[in-house]
């Protein structure tokens, strides 16, 4: 991740939804990958998600969330954002032979950001129950065949 923030510098980080495209951090890896190639978006990917769950705990939830859920539009297409101003076939966004050690990887991020300190952050019932509905899906969508 180290990468990831020189290329983009280092930003205040906020979340105006529950939704793992809802924040800056979101925002932010989405446009640091839209220059890039399909293999340079897996390698950065794959190093926001060790560095962030090194450990096993999350540091940043929401850059997590983003990069694992990425990952699964990959897998599913309707887990993509509508408003993303980003590629329109999603397929086109990973290199297709990384994506294997990127879903085990995104995986094991969503169960270090799926914590109950993660949860309680969403002061209301229905944002923490979309945010546990995305969690399963991201779950439901990684789990490596």
């Amino acid at each position: 991740m180290a990468a990831f923030w020189t290329e983009i510098g280092a930003l205040n980080v906020s979340s105006w939804g529950p939704g793992p495209f809802d924040s800056d951090a979101a925002d932010d890896l989405l446009d640091s990958l839209e220059p890039l190639t399909g293999e340079r978006r897996s390698d950065t990917l794959m190093d926001v998600l060790r560095e962030e769950v090194a450990g096993g705990e999350a540091a940043d939830q929401a850059l997590v969330l983003a990069a694992a859920a990425i990952i699964a539009a990959n897998i599913d297409p309707a887990l993509w954002p509508e408003w993303n101003e980003g590629p329109e076939d999603p397929q086109m966004l990973l290199d297709r032979t990384s994506l294997r050690g990127l879903r085990e990887a995104a995986l094991q991020a969503v169960e270090a950001v799926s914590s109950d300190s993660f949860m309680d952050s969403w002061q209301d019932l229905p944002s923490r129950t979309e945010v546990s509905m995305t969690i399963d899906r991201l779950r439901a969508v990684l789990q490596v065949p």
